[in-house]
């Protein structure tokens, strides 16, 4: 049998346009949308209530953009998914450039979250999945790591062109580099893996095809809830205290100071783990992993009524970077770890559905949690026990054996 000596392996290139593509989504994600939203609210003439009440609806209907984005990338491959998802978000940024009236806001921002929040971001982690089987948790780290700085990039850079030249012409250059990212993406992503990639990145023994289940085993398994749950837990929390951070912190009479060196520091901690939930998940169990992360966040909910200084801040958001920053690796890394490669668009997207309605609902219930109850403490003390059984039901719950058929 002939020796197969490849220089380097061509998943790598991948795994880079695939963290691209997870920045690209930028302008789909809360946080991008927050860069232009004061602006584009001043310029439509809209209250706050108003883009609130829109944004909801379009988080939600977005979230609808999964299974066929999945179907898409299991069909056509990564590649031609790729390079549809973000031609198609980078002109609907174009349009939304140019919007001038409230029912043009409320079709391009659904597009925006569908096309980006959803469907890229299933692409995206399809990518790498479909690519890495054996250093899965290692690429996945990787990833997260280069995603983390890419995004540290793009958010100042986007803020900088709102600032300098207005949200039209910055939103309308994001397009456009959007529209380039794809004609990279479909140059890159080509081809598939095959079988000299699998047996580089298998190793000499993992010639023959990986098991896969199927969306409808996938489905059917316990633990596939309770992991996709449990990610749609982390993104109710996490979009709540991103999106209210600073009226978070301003509850317990911190300042916009605090507030920026908070941010920070989740930031930087949050890449930090990133890299070791990928080294942790290399070397371990991803569902036990799980469950230790969510069960981190637990002490950090609890502790929250406590905070009074500008250093309990720090260290607050500083564990909170920490859970978040495994629980993110886990999440990219889990569903083709357990399920295999065959369907993995199809599954991702049914999860990505799930916590794409757990961002879209989790800042609506903090909020309610402030405005009848005057505080955010009820929210975060109320979630307590509902992370811990999550935790442990991450713990105790069987992964999934055997695919029981090979149908597509």
């Amino acid at each position: 049998m002939s020796t197969i000596k490849p220089t380097a392996y061509y998943g790598w290139a991948a795994l880079g346009i695939a963290a691209l593509a997870m920045v690209a989504t930028l302008p789909g994600r809360t946080q991008g949308l927050g860069l232009v939203t004061a602006p584009l609210l001043e310029d439509l003439h809209l209250t706050q209530l108003e883009f609130a009440g829109v944004n909801l609806v379009a988080t939600l209907v977005g979230a609808s953009f999964a299974l066929p984005a999945g179907w898409l990338i299991d069909r056509a491959g990564v590649g031609v998914g790729m390079f549809a998802c973000e031609l198609a978000l980078g002109l609907t940024v174009l349009a939304m450039a140019r919007i001038e009236t409230f029912a043009a806001l409320a079709v391009t921002l659904t597009l925006t979250r569908g096309l980006g929040q959803t469907s890229l971001s299933i692409a995206s982690l399809a990518t790498v999945g479909k690519w890495f089987s054996r250093r899965l948790s290692l690429a996945m780290g990787v990833y997260s790591l280069v995603l983390g700085f890419g995004f540290i990039a793009a958010f100042p850079g986007v803020q900088y062109a709102v600032e300098r030249y207005g949200w039209r012409p910055a939103w309308g250059a994001v397009g456009y580099a959007l529209v380039g990212a794809s004609l990279l993406s479909l140059l890159v992503l080509r081809r598939a893996p095959d079988r000299q990639h699998a047996e580089l990145e298998h190793g000499a023994q993992a010639g023959a095809p990986r098991q896969s289940h199927t969306l409808r085993e996938a489905l059917s398994t316990p633990s596939f809830w309770v992991y996709g749950l449990t990610s749609a837990l982390y993104l109710f929390i996490a979009s709540a205290t991103s999106l209210l951070n600073e009226l978070i912190l301003r509850d317990r009479g911190l300042g916009a100071d605090t507030f920026r060196a908070a941010l920070a520091t989740t930031a930087i901690v949050g890449i930090l783990a990133n890299f070791v939930g990928g080294f942790l998940g290399a070397r371990g169990s991803l569902p036990r992993l799980l469950a230790i992360a969510t069960a981190l966040l637990v002490p950090s909910l609890a502790a929250y009524p406590f905070i009074h200084a500008s250093w309990h801040a720090i260290v607050w958001a500083a564990a909170m970077g920490a859970a978040g920053g495994i629980v993110t690796v886990v999440f990219f890394t889990i569903w083709g770890a357990v399920y295999g490669p065959l369907h993995l668009g199809k599954i991702q997207g049914v999860a990505q559905g799930l916590t794409v309605l757990g961002s879209a609902v989790g800042p609506v219930a903090f909020a309610a949690s402030a405005d009848r109850l005057h505080s955010y403490t009820p929210a975060f003390l109320g979630l307590v026990p509902i992370v811990a059984l999550a935790a442990a039901a991450c713990w105790f719950v069987k992964a999934p054996g055997r695919p029981m058929a090979r149908g597509a």
